[in-house]
């Protein structure tokens, strides 16, 4: 290995160092989120990823703050993506599928998305643990980091969530995530398995004996222009690699390139929710709204714990000497006083007597923090409408919309910044290793948006489900006012571009590409249609003219041989 490339390893895992290095307080940050909201991920500023014991959740009072925090994550994977049915569908920007592609395009699409999504639904893609993880992280914290890659051994692709803790990342002019580190702390024998002979030979010579030893390897990504930029010397301006990233795995203390391969994606997904200028990490807003309520919350529930217990054991108050050390005061227990003559118990011992409507007012102030709790969590906006048997048809419409309303900034911004994301690096992950076959496959007007990329997905959720059924439903009311009106003036059957409407009715229904017929068919099937009863029309005429049925016949037979019926 030439001495260009060792010092462009060092200065690599020198950015890299001085990126965590300047994460130590918002690892902190992170591990007080994770007291509060997330205490099986609080190993942020330890190793230990399991503070089981005495210890583990002690500073909590209530799980409340856990369970709404629990609730979040979920609302987040069911929105993003429904259990039980194919959530996504491969399409291509810039492009309206459903007018500038042809029906070949169309199932060609079908079949990519097929493809793909049975390649993540694969128990051996760890797609279902990695998302999981993900959404708890990005719902506490802000962002999760997810790699996507691909499993040579076993032939797939493979998803793994990582540890905040582990990662920095530097984001372009542009906002894009354009550098990321994880920083891996293993032992040499393990990283034998991994890497083999790739290793460094004073590492190597470690084995063994020494194979317990921690080794510290650093993963980067960054983009290949950014790459050979870090040296221009005439060694290094010949670029092999063609890939738009480069992924290195370096040895932290040999300064020691260990691999060095081309990347369709940057691997890591990572998304965030809301960024504020100067920084390239993300905060929660939901945390951020919960946090100050959360830690009230916390000692409001210590207080009425103790106001209870205060309440089923009240304190005693009695004379000194008057009764015995050893006292007890659980139940089923005899005591005995020292008794003097003409003296009551009562008069020795008595419980005090406490104000207690404290605590009704502690308990309403409980409730109401935990409604805060929710709100800040968004629950109640993202929960589905509920709806009574006595509700008109109007009062449900009207509830849907409030709902469509409330809840469609958070799920579009989620389909923008994760699924959109999550899902273009798995089709370039799977496209780069020829999961969809040759591009000489693709039908000729997708092959070069693909090739550049141009490719978009569309997602089903409870949310788009609500507002197709409602394109629906003013597709029936727009044919049921031309019905009405038809008979007073025909030409409003002109009105409407029913083929256009009711394709896009079809297609926010989710109705198979292969069950319609190309428009280019369609058209043609109407023409023929229109040929025959112009013919028919034609030999019409001519019986009525009193024409010989001889003549109709051969005037008949010309007909069909051109073709006309």
């Amino acid at each position: 290995m030439n001495n260009n490339f060792d010092a462009r390893a060092e200065a690599l895992i020198e950015k890299a160092l001085g990126l965590l290095s300047r994460k130590t307080q918002l690892n902190t940050f992170w591990q007080q989120i994770a007291y509060n909201f997330y205490p099986q991920r609080a190993y942020f500023t330890r190793l230990d990823p399991f503070p089981y014991g005495r210890d583990f959740a002690s500073n909590l009072t209530t799980s409340f703050p856990i369970l709404v925090a629990s609730e979040y994550a979920n609302a987040i994977s069911s929105y993003l993506r429904p259990s039980g049915q194919q959530w996504f569908e491969i399409d291509v920007a810039y492009r309206n599928k459903d007018t500038d592609l042809d029906n070949e395009s169309k199932k060609w699409l079908e079949w990519a998305t097929q493809v793909q999504y049975n390649f993540i639904q694969d128990r051996e893609s760890g797609f279902s643990m990695a998302v999981d993880q993900g959404d708890a992280d990005f719902a506490v914290f802000g962002q999760s980091a997810i790699s996507i890659e691909i499993d040579w051994k076993k032939k797939n692709i493979l998803h793994r969530c990582w540890n905040l803790r582990d990662l920095a990342w530097t984001q372009g002019a542009n906002g894009i995530i354009d550098f990321v580190v994880r920083e891996w702390r293993t032992t040499v024998n393990n990283a034998y398995q991994f890497f083999g002979d790739k290793l460094c030979a004073n590492t190597l010579r470690r084995k063994g004996k020494e194979g317990d030893s921690e080794l510290i390897i650093h993963h980067i990504v960054l983009r290949t222009e950014d790459f050979y930029e870090l040296f221009s010397t005439a060694e290094t301006t010949k670029r092999d690699i063609k890939q738009p990233f480069v992924s290195l795995y370096l040895e932290v203390g040999e300064k020691h390139t260990i691999e060095q391969v081309g990347s369709p994606t940057i691997i890591y997904f990572i998304p965030r929710d809301q960024v504020v200028s100067g920084s390239q990490y993300a905060y929660s807003r939901a945390v951020v709204a919960a946090l100050p309520d959360a830690r009230l919350l916390q000692s409001i529930t210590l207080s009425l714990l103790e106001a209870g217990e205060k309440t089923v054991n009240p304190p005693i108050i009695t004379f000194e000497n008057s009764v015995r050390d050893d006292i007890s005061l659980a139940a089923n227990t005899l005591n005995y006083l020292a008794y003097n003559e003409g003296q009551r118990i009562d008069d020795v011992v008595k419980v005090m007597n406490l104000d207690k409507s404290g605590l009704q007012y502690g308990l309403t102030m409980q409730e109401s923090i935990r409604a805060g709790q929710k709100d800040a969590f968004m629950l109640n906006k993202l929960q589905l409408p509920v709806f009574d048997r006595e509700m008109t048809a109007t009062e449900v419409r009207r509830r849907y919309q409030d709902w469509i309303r409330n809840a469609a900034p958070f799920v579009d911004r989620l389909q923008i910044e994760y699924n959109q994301v999550l899902c273009k690096m798995q089709f370039e992950t799977l496209k780069y290793v020829g999961a969809f076959g040759p591009v000489d496959y693709m039908p000729e007007e997708l092959r070069q948006d693909l090739a550049r990329g141009n490719v978009a997905f569309k997602f089903k959720n409870p949310l788009l489900e609500a507002k197709e059924e409602e394109k629906m439903q003013k597709f029936i009311e727009m044919t049921g006012l031309i019905a009405n009106n038809a008979a007073i003036d025909p030409d409003l059957t002109f009105l409407p571009n029913l083929d256009l409407a009711l394709r896009d009715v079809f297609d926010g229904s989710n109705i198979p590409a292969k069950w319609l017929n190309d428009e280019g068919k369609v058209e043609v099937m109407k023409q023929q249609k229109q040929q025959a009863a112009q013919a028919q029309q034609l030999l019409s005429n001519l019986a009525a003219g009193g024409v010989a049925a001889q003549e109709i016949g051969k005037g008949a037979q010309s007909i069909q041989q051109a073709g006309l019926v």
